[in-house]
């Protein structure tokens, strides 16, 4: 080993951090950093694009001028954290209330009309022929009555999912989901219901006509690698995508939601990336 070779020492790290997004509004106001959860990798790519001018003259071609023309950098990674705000970045979109929480039984529906049934569809209850809260109304209490148009469907007729249905069932209710399914063709559906209480609210993720570009800044935060002095990275400014698919069902891989970001000029003297770290 040389002198210099046994005078240093490698910082051979093993990465074990944090990534922390600070969306950026149309004003190019900061949002505050929020923590995107357990990431199961995180990658820094650089890539150039150069200019090569070799030598016309001589019986074989030499390198006369060699320039980098452009600079490419990108900070990929893969969430598992299943947050509608995470969502929300994956399927470019916007975040939003979604159904509110009830402690107490909501009002009563009457004869909510979902037009015409074919026998074996379901419905979704509070969301009457594709139209309002696609999510629907949630649970709904026991005391459910259905008409077939102007014609009251029996209660008999009329079974819930923990029942055993005969031949002369025309409706099976999940009463948890609020679901209604035909057991025979329905000319028009029309359901009266309680919405149950002591449901919790929700939030959605909404994909819209008209995604927005998400800008944002990136941090990643070193947290006690296994190994060596772990580095801090920043990038001020960056566009970012969905980088892959995620698993909405799957027996061998948890929802995984990877993400691409273009990291961009910030204009000025700012840097487009900062490492930092203590020596070893």
């Amino acid at each position: 080993m040389t002198t210099e070779a046994s005078r240093t020492t490698n910082n051979i790290v093993l990465g074990n951090g944090e990534i922390y997004i600070d969306l950026i509004d149309d004003d190019g106001n900061f949002e505050g950093e929020r923590y995107l959860g357990d990431s199961i990798g995180a990658t820094l790519s650089v890539t150039t694009e150069r200019t090569t001018i070799q030598s016309g003259d001589g019986e074989v071609a030499s390198d006369l001028v060699d320039v980098v023309r452009s600079v490419q950098r990108t900070l990929s990674f893969t969430l598992r954290d299943s947050s509608i705000a995470n969502w929300r970045l994956f399927i470019v979109g916007e975040e939003a209330a979604g159904r509110a929480a009830r402690s107490g039984d909501g009002s009563a529906v009457t004869d909510e009309s979902h037009g015409a049934v074919k026998a074996g569809r379901a419905v979704t209850l509070g969301y009457p022929k594709g139209v309002g809260s696609p999510m629907g109304v949630g649970a709904v209490k026991s005391k459910l009555t259905a008409k077939d148009d102007a014609t009251a469907i029996s209660p008999g007729n009329i079974e819930t999912a923990a029942a055993d249905v005969d031949s002369n069932s025309m409706l099976l209710v999940d009463l948890a989901l609020g679901r209604v399914t035909a057991l025979q063709d329905i000319g028009e559906l029309k359901v009266s219901y309680t919405p149950a209480g002591g449901v919790p609210a929700t939030r959605q993720a909404r994909a819209t006509g008209d995604p927005a570009q998400i800008t944002c800044a990136l941090r990643y935060v070193e947290d006690a690698p296994s190994a060596g002095k772990g580095r801090n990275v920043y990038a001020r400014k960056c566009n970012l995508v969905p980088g892959g698919e995620a698993a909405l069902k799957s027996r061998d891989t948890e929802q995984q939601l990877a993400f691409t970001a273009t990291i961009m000029d910030p204009g000025g003297t700012l840097a487009a990336v900062v490492i930092d770290g203590a020596e070893a």
